[in-house]
Parts: C-alpha cells; sequence; structure tokens
C-alpha cells in the first residue's frame, strides 16, 4: 500500500514540484531510500516517512522541532470541503504531537490518502499547481 500511496502523490504534482525546488531538496534530506522515488522504487523505509516530514516543514505546516501545527497551511492543501474534513478527523492529538517526526507526518498524509486518494492526489495537483504560478507572478514584478 505504501508504494501506491507515494507512487500517486508523486505523480500528482511532480512537475510542480520539479520546478518548485521542493521534491529535489526533500529528496535530499530524506536520504536513503527517498532517492529512489524520482526512479518510482522504494519502500516504508524511515527515509521515505522523511520526505513527507520535509515537505510538511517545506510547506510551514509543522517546525522541526515541533511545537505549533499550522491549521491553517495544512488545510490549504485540501481544495473541497470533504477533503478538509477528512483532513480535520486525521488530525489526531498524538498525530498533531508527532507531526514534527517522520512517522507522524507521514501517517498523516496517509490517513488523508487512504481516505480518498483520487481527491487527495488532484487537490495536490492544484495546490502545487498555483504555488508554481503564484511563485512565477512574484518573479515577473
Amino acid at each position: 500500500m505504501s508504494y501506491i500511496l507515494v507512487l500517486a502523490f508523486f505523480v500528482g504534482f511532480a512537475s510542480a514540484q520539479k520546478s518548485d525546488g521542493t521534491h529535489p531538496f526533500c529528496v535530499s534530506k530524506a536520504g536513503g531510500q527517498a532517492k529512489n522515488i524520482k526512479n518510482w522504487s522504494f519502500n516504508n523505509s524511515k527515509s521515505v516517512k522523511c520526505y513527507f516530514q520535509c515537505l510538511f516543514i517545506r510547506e510551514n505546516i509543522i517546525n522541526k522541532q515541533g511545537g505549533k501545527f499550522n491549521d491553517d497551511n495544512y488545510f490549504n492543501l485540501f481544495n473541497t470541503e470533504a477533503l478538509k474534513g477528512t483532513a480535520d478527523n486525521c488530525l489526531t492529538k498524538q498525530l498533531i504531537d508527532t507531526a514534527h517526526e517522520c512517522e507522524g507526518a507521514y501517517q498523516i498524509f496517509k490517513c488523508n490518502y487512504d481516505a480518498d486518494s483520487a481527491a487527495v492526489k488532484k487537490s495536490l495537483i492544484v495546490y502545487f499547481d498555483n504555488k508554481l504560478k503564484n511563485k512565477k507572478k512574484s518573479k515577473n514584478r
């Protein structure tokens, strides 16, 4: 299941990640098996889980030291009320408290993905496409 989870995640916004720089940055930070993500070759390893931690840090959802979980940035990943409802259900106190750790970030993402993989994938495409467009507009000003 984790292979399909990560595969869909990366297929969904690979083009935005490539230009945004988040994907290569997080692969280099996570190391190990995460280096094989771009080749769709990975497993349920700590390095793959740490990739998700890196994504959450880069999107300012969490910080590495723990502390405040940024609900607004987290919910911005999801573009429908149904997904936001699922996202809310995925935020147990235990997961929020461990979101700054690799396992916690991975479990939060996995909870959302398991609920509706196609909708989460589509939502992430929209999110990262919009982020990339906004970044390009800022550069042109």
